[in-house]
């Protein structure tokens, strides 16, 4: 257990502890400037204006990783969805902040979230996004409330006046090939 303790803080050491390389004369520390000028950390987080020299931790993975899945190369130690562009720094979602994609201010998401697409409604099938509490297979376009059919108008797709089917009664009919 003890060797197992010694091994891990080693490792620790040797991330936390990683210098950069090709800093400017007299100057050396796991951040670096632009201009090559290397900084200390503070509590493992690089000064604003630099980017840390630690390599990842852990390796990449082999595949993409799925929508809503943690960033990788997280600044070592923080880990979340959301990332800070400026300095690295992985943050825990922010439920409830929809306007930046539920992540904390200044971050982004590292990986959206994709909906689910969704199959088109089978021939016949009732209107969507109609206006509560109406429902039925044709919808009138200036106000969304739908309407059930209305048989012996051919005119207008047995729908009342003023609206329009939703989805065609059938599927159009398929050619076999020859």
């Amino acid at each position: 257990m003890i060797k197992l303790v010694i091994a891990l803080f080693l490792a620790y050491q040797l991330v936390v502890d990683a210098q950069c390389t090709g800093c400017w004369i007299g100057t050396r520390g796991p951040c670096q400037q632009s201009n090559s000028v290397c900084w200390a950390s503070n509590n493992n987080r690089c000064p604003q204006g630099t980017t840390s020299c630690r390599t990842p931790a852990t390796p990449e993975p082999s595949s993409t990783p799925l929508p809503g899945s943690d960033c990788l190369d997280c600044f070592f130690p923080s880990s979340g969805k959301c990332k800070a562009p400026h300095d690295g720094v992985c943050h825990a979602e922010m439920p409830g902040n929809p306007e930046n994609d539920n992540c904390p201010p200044d971050t982004t998401r590292c990986y959206p979230i994709i909906p689910e697409p969704t199959n088109p409604p089978l021939p016949g099938s009732d209107c969507l996004d109609c206006s509560p509490p109406s429902s039925g297979k044709c919808k009138a376009p200036h106000d969304g409330v739908c309407h059930a059919e209305m048989p012996g108008n051919p005119g207008n797709d047995n729908c009342p006046p003023g609206t329009n089917r939703c989805y065609p009664q059938t599927l159009a009919p398929v050619t076999p090939a020859p």
